[in-house]
């Protein structure tokens, strides 16, 4: 029983981060994009990797998926690509979610530590 529900849990985790939302979106606002994190899954280290169109502050917060935060970091962000390293520390092996966010906007992905 507990094996079907962990198979239905990473299965609709999967589903909810992977899907993609077309809709019409204005260029001007969206500041960030091309987030991605390598290596992931990771052991010890991955680094977070995001493209800026402006200067401009960015957080990026990486939270358990009960939601609690276990990294949170302001910065400054150039315009063009940018990278954050992250380290496991004492952090559990399992399935984080990420967020990159601006003033406006802000977009998550999965994070999986093995």
């Amino acid at each position: 029983m507990k094996k079907i529900i962990l198979l239905f849990f990473l299965v609709f985790t999967g589903i909810a981060f992977s899907q993609t939302e077309e809709r019409q979106v204005d260029e001007s606002i969206v500041s960030v994009n091309q987030v991605n994190a390598y290596p992931n899954p990771f052991k010890n280290k991955t680094t977070i990797y995001f493209t800026s169109n402006t200067n401009e502050e960015v957080t990026v917060r990486i939270q358990s998926i009960l939601g609690k935060i276990v990294f949170f970091k302001k910065m400054q962000a150039i315009q063009g690509k940018n990278a954050i390293n992250f380290y496991k520390n004492k952090l559990s092996e399992g399935i984080y979610v990420y967020t990159v966010a601006t003033k406006n906007n802000k977009i998550s992905k999965r994070l999986v530590i093995k």
